[in-house]
């Protein structure tokens, strides 16, 4: 396929929830990469400030949606999707807000995407203040424990050409419309953490093409979209999504081997918080585990 057709093809993606000036960083950075406007989707997730009218006027010429309230991170991308695909988007590419793009980045990974027949490509992910650091490469699934446990494959080699993985991290991904019909969209019990890696999974049991191509590089400013990463709600998520995700996913015989990772893991996170005296984060990391207070932690909170 020819690459102007195919960059006609492809919808960017991304959701703004109270970032107003990193979502207008991301999105000329595509716009600079010949992403016509046009082909921009930007979801405000109920942000109580005026990030959807100045989202509006920064880019008249792309769809700006307004949700009336905080979907999370799941439910926020699921109605960008949802957009560009009643527009009739072959190829819907996902990006965090809180990223970015240099000129010449987008006709190398949709070309190199289209040449292994990709269903879900990502590039590789470096961190924006250092650009040098290498963030995210993809990973593999350890069969005992479910789930990657490789740190992104931070510290090996990266090839040149593209490689296939198992997993591939939710910050920026091209997704082809087929896999939507195949797996469905973000599942929204997932409000924070753990959305990407339960739409992998899906992905990887259904046999679907995972890719990660190298020479493709995003810059990610990163857990600056979660806005707090110290917030009691950060705990409260990452407890709760992760038993949904392993009671979702693990089969019986691997809990014998998770149920002992995830518990010293949960000790060793408690111990700290306590040491540190923050102790609206261990209640907080508690509620998570029992599935209660929801509504308290769908907004941030101080620590």
């Amino acid at each position: 396929m020819a690459l102007t057709k195919l960059k006609d093809q492809v919808w960017i993606v991304t959701v703004n929830w109270k970032q107003p000036l990193l979502t207008e960083a991301c999105v000329q950075s595509f716009i600079d990469d010949q992403i016509p406007e046009s082909h921009i989707i930007i979801v405000d997730n109920g942000s109580a400030d005026n990030s959807f009218e100045r989202l509006k006027t920064s880019f008249p010429a792309s769809q700006v949606i307004q949700s009336t309230e905080n979907l999370g991170f799941a439910g926020g991308f699921n109605l960008g999707i949802a957009a560009a695909r009643s527009i009739g988007a072959a190829y819907v590419f996902m990006v965090n807000n809180d990223t970015t793009i240099q000129p010449g980045m987008i006709d190398d990974f949709l070309k190199k995407s289209a040449s292994v027949d990709a269903d879900i490509a990502s590039p590789a992910i470096y961190y924006a203040d250092q650009p040098q650091k290498l963030w995210s490469a993809g990973g593999y699934f350890n069969t005992l424990l479910c789930a990657p446990i490789d740190a992104h494959r931070r510290n090996k080699p990266l090839p040149q050409e593209p490689v296939s993985r198992e997993f591939l991290t939710g910050c920026a991904l091209l997704i082809k419309d087929r896999v939507f019909d195949r797996i469905g969209l973000f599942d929204e019990r997932f409000f924070l953490y753990y959305e990407d890696l339960d739409f992998i999974k899906r992905a990887n049991d259904t046999s679907l093409s995972l890719w990660l191509i190298p020479t493709a590089k995003l810059y990610h400013h990163v857990s600056a979209s979660s806005e707090n990463e110290r917030s009691p709600k950060v705990y409260y998520w990452m407890a709760r999504s992760s038993w949904l995700y392993y009671r979702k996913h693990a089969k019986v015989w691997q809990w014998f081997f998770i149920l002992p990772w995830r518990l010293g893991h949960a000790l060793k996170t408690t111990g700290t918080l306590l040491f540190q005296k923050r102790f609206k984060a261990v209640s907080a990391y508690i509620s998570g585990f029992l599935h209660l207070n929801q509504d308290q932690y769908e907004q941030p909170l101080d620590d």
